[in-house]
């Protein structure tokens, strides 16, 4: 059954057309979403109930196609709604005829500019199109530009908290980007021209971020110049939709001027940061919100260029930023290719990782939110901000990549001074870290090692330092067959724990290599 068909006799408005899509399906959109006065709209959806019923079908239907195409609606989204107009005695076809007769009249008469998507100007009546093309090798492969973030035709977004360094690492990934070079250790699969557009910062500031980031990566000159080009300042203006008591309106004016320029300077990447300052539409309505990045979409359409919205997430009280985090309308996430969030590393994470102290409030990591909404830290993609001294005495922050330092092997000292520690007990050690009678405050008492208390917000940066290292002793010496797993019952609890065994039989030849 078809989508149109679905919608038969219960779609009685625009609204109720946009709701009938889930956010991943293909659907046609309107080019602009006018707000109606509340008496208006009722109108409209009761010259709509007219028509199905009967009275003065075609005065009422010219009427609400005309409102429609004043609204900026495509001819596929009337037509979508027009299936359900059609009479008793009637085909579908007869009504669509009518209906686009009166779309062409409306458009005649300057009621809107014509339609912009190619599917507005497809006859009805060469659907369903057959599919043909069954041959992979033929297809045409995604155009990505940099790593799985930027692809050509579509829009990207990054989110975060304030302060991370988020316009940071859009400019290392611009240079990277324009000049084709890995700087950052994520692939450079095109080399291409960048736009950066800068709404919050003055010009200034940007030119001390992108000088700092060419000399901290060694970017020469040449290897950018004619690629990078740059747009900030406070005065600097990007506004793509606009929204007031009257309704919500495009600023088509700057729509084709965006593809213009992007086209005559063959840019494959625009950097738009931060997003809120591109519009000034309500950034929790969702319809206002999926109309301003539905201009984003049209120019990338148009110029088959990647972009990149860089946006804000709510205050987290502390907690991770996720996908679900990004401030505002969820239909900008829902519209996006990729979408990607970042976060200041946490103290128990720079633990667990073996970061000191002193580099932790300098990293952070960025994940895609869209293909796991929280992925483990050791899988993360880690960035670090470096500070850069300029000439003229300024120090700028720049992102760089970062790989989190490995763990030192135990010794073969350590090893053996933690099994001694279990067999010595005469009572039998758990494996389970929240138990209190947990194998590591025992090893981590032979080996004077602070790993701290159970409970992981009371323990200080040092003392997950300590308790990584104890992790790794046991892991250690589980792999080699040291130890061994075994099960007794609780008669406490009433029921079985894991615990920890010595294998006296082990041979010490067989310790992992990298404890000799």
């Amino acid at each position: 059954m078809s989508a149109f068909r679905r919608w038969s006799y219960q779609v009685y408005s625009i609204n109720d057309l946009i709701d009938a899509f889930t956010p991943n399906q293909e659907a046609p959109r309107p080019n602009i979403l006018l707000k109606k006065p509340h008496k208006e709209r009722l109108n409209i959806e009761r010259a709509i109930k007219e028509m199905q019923a009967g009275t003065n079908w075609h005065d009422n239907m010219v009427r609400v196609v005309g409102a429609m195409v004043q609204q900026g609606n495509s001819d596929t989204m009337i037509m979508g709604l027009a299936q359900a107009w059609t009479l008793d005695g009637y085909t579908a076809d007869d009504t669509l005829k009518e209906v686009q007769t009166a779309i062409n009249g409306a458009r005649k008469k300057g009621f809107a500019p014509g339609p912009t998507d190619q599917l507005a100007t497809m006859p009805v009546n060469q659907w369903p199109t057959p599919y043909i093309n069954f041959d992979g090798k033929a297809l045409p492969k995604r155009k990505w530009i940099y790593g799985r973030h930027y692809i050509r035709g579509y829009v990207s977004v990054l989110a975060s908290a304030g302060g991370i360094g988020k316009t940071s690492l859009q400019v290392a990934e611009a240079l990277a980007i324009a000049s084709g070079r890995d700087l950052l250790g994520e692939k450079v699969c095109e080399q291409t021209n960048v736009w950066l557009m800068n709404l919050e910062d003055p010009m200034e500031e940007m030119q001390l971020r992108i000088v700092a980031a060419m000399q901290s990566h060694n970017v020469r000159q040449g290897e950018i110049e004619g690629r990078l080009f740059v747009d900030a300042g406070r005065d600097f203006r990007l506004q793509v939709a606009t929204q007031s008591q009257n309704g919500f309106s495009i600023n088509e004016e700057l729509k084709r001027a965006m593809i213009e320029r992007i086209t005559t300077h063959k840019i494959g990447a625009v950097f738009i940061d931060p997003f809120v300052g591109s519009h000034a539409v309500n950034e929790n309505d969702n319809m206002a919100i999926n109309a301003v990045v539905d201009v984003f979409r049209q120019v990338a359409d148009a110029t088959n260029c990647a972009i990149g919205l860089v946006h804000h997430t709510r205050k987290a009280n502390g907690q991770d930023s996720s996908i679900d985090s990004v401030r505002g309308a969820g239909s900008l996430i829902g519209a996006a290719r990729v979408a990607r969030v970042a976060n200041k590393i946490s103290q128990q994470d720079a633990a667990k990782l073996g970061i000191c102290e002193k580099t932790a409030p300098s990293v952070f990591r960025v994940e895609n939110g869209k293909a796991n909404m929280s992925p483990p830290a050791e899988a993360s993609v880690w960035r670090i901000v470096k500070s850069h001294g300029l000439e003229n005495g300024e120090y700028v922050g720049v992102v760089h990549a970062f790989t989190p330092p490995t763990i030192k092997a135990a010794t073969v000292i350590e090893l053996e001074t933690a099994i001694a520690a279990i067999k010595d007990l005469e009572k039998p050690v758990r494996r389970q870290e929240t138990s209190n009678d947990w194998a590591g405050y025992t090893i981590a008492g032979k080996l004077n090692l602070d790993i701290g208390g159970a409970k992981k917000n009371d323990r200080s940066h040092a003392q997950e330092l300590d308790r990584l290292r104890v992790r790794n002793i046991l892991t250690e010496l589980e792999s080699s067959g040291a130890i061994t797993r075994e099960k007794i019952y609780d008669a406490r609890n009433a029921r079985e724990v894991e615990i920890y065994q010595v294998n006296d039989e082990h041979e010490w030849g067989r310790l992992p290599q990298s404890a000799k």
